[in-house]
């Protein structure tokens, strides 16, 4: 870290001791060598409703050095019906310089009632083969690959069907797991 370090430097030989103090002064941190894309916020609606659109907000910082083209998902998926993701998109962006922060958007629609997580992750790969490794097989090599991603989970209701002041709104997982 920036500060003033005080340092003793003592020797012995031929039967004596010398001793020797420095200050070392350190006045600014070199710059980082790898980027380090972090996911710092997923901006949910309260209530989802089956049908209707919404846009969900991604904000993804470049904690690290300058790069130039990474892409960003978003992926969505149930327990009820979708044994692998339901849903995915991407957004490919071409200049990061660092402490640079971006917000991303993407619009989805709900077509069926359930619980669904949310995963928005920075730097994911669209070429992986699947959405289900997007966010796992990076397409920039990090100081840091695992600050990339947000994970959420919400309830799509019908508005024909009373509310239900028990479900839960939009509420950030735990440890990456829903």
């Amino acid at each position: 870290p920036i500060g003033i370090y005080p340092i003793m430097i003592i020797g012995t030989g031929g039967g004596k001791t010398r001793t020797a103090t420095y200050t070392l002064n350190v006045t600014a941190l070199p710059p980082p060598t790898q980027p380090d894309f972090v996911a710092l916020y997923l901006g949910l609606p309260q209530t989802l409703i089956i049908g209707e659109q919404y846009t969900i907000n991604f904000t993804v910082l470049n904690n690290g050095s300058d790069v130039t083209t990474t892409h960003d998902h978003l992926l969505i998926y149930n327990a009820s019906g979708c044994y692998s993701w339901c849903w995915a998109d991407y957004k490919i962006f071409n200049s990061h310089p660092s402490g640079y922060t971006r917000a991303v958007s993407f619009n989805w629609t709900p077509m069926t009632l359930g619980t669904f997580y949310l995963r928005a992750c920075a730097d994911g790969n669209h070429l992986a083969g699947s959405p289900n490794y997007a966010c796992e097989m990076s397409q920039v090599s990090e100081s840091n690959e695992t600050n990339n991603d947000k994970f959420f989970q919400i309830t799509v209701q019908d508005p024909q069907l009373p509310p239900n002041d028990s479900i839960p709104l939009a509420s950030s997982c735990s440890g990456g797991n829903c």
